[in-house]
């Protein structure tokens, strides 16, 4: 199971952070134009963004739950999303006044909450083994992520700044 997660966040954390990065020039690609206003492509970027919080931590669960599957162990993952379901219903109202942003922020939430409930219920059945050696694989994708990130957002910003001053 570990190293199925580990090759899933070697593909997808690179991926979700450029994603994240480009987030608004790959939406004004794909939708923008016509009644898909600068606004709307804004707040599809946004939404965007927001949701690929979870695309890590999901990829990782539906990974894990089938681990779960495997140990004839059907109820765990199962209860654990439906708790996660119970969770999100509150907090759509708490979170009321971000608008249409609180459903990929809730959505990351829950979907985070359900992977280290997963984790810590395979963790006590199953050793610390796989804890220590899934967060050491987090941690060195990290170092590389997150520079690529930073980099990759910067070099959007100053093509948007470049751009935005040539109009005038």
């Amino acid at each position: 199971m570990v190293d199925t997660i580990e090759k899933v966040l070697v593909l997808l954390m690179p991926v979700c952070v450029i994603t994240a990065a480009l987030s608004e020039p790959l939406v004004k690609l794909y939708l923008g134009g016509g009644a898909f206003d600068s606004e709307a492509v804004v707040n599809v970027a946004e939404a965007l963004r927001l949701y690929l919080w979870s695309a890590v931590p999901m990829s990782a669960m539906l990974i894990m739950s089938r681990a779960f599957y495997a140990k004839q162990d059907t109820w765990t993952p199962s209860l654990l999303t439906m708790g996660a379901f119970v969770i999100s219903l509150p907090l759509y109202h708490l979170l009321e006044h971000l608008g249409m942003m609180r459903v990929p922020i809730v959505s990351s939430i829950t979907v985070g909450l359900q992977f280290i409930a997963l984790l810590v219920m395979w963790l006590t059945r199953h050793g610390e083994d796989t804890y220590k050696r899934l967060m050491f694989s987090i941690l060195k994708l990290s170092v590389v992520v997150v520079p690529v990130y930073l980099l990759t957002h910067m070099m959007v910003l100053r093509f948007k700044f470049v751009r935005m001053s040539s109009w005038s």
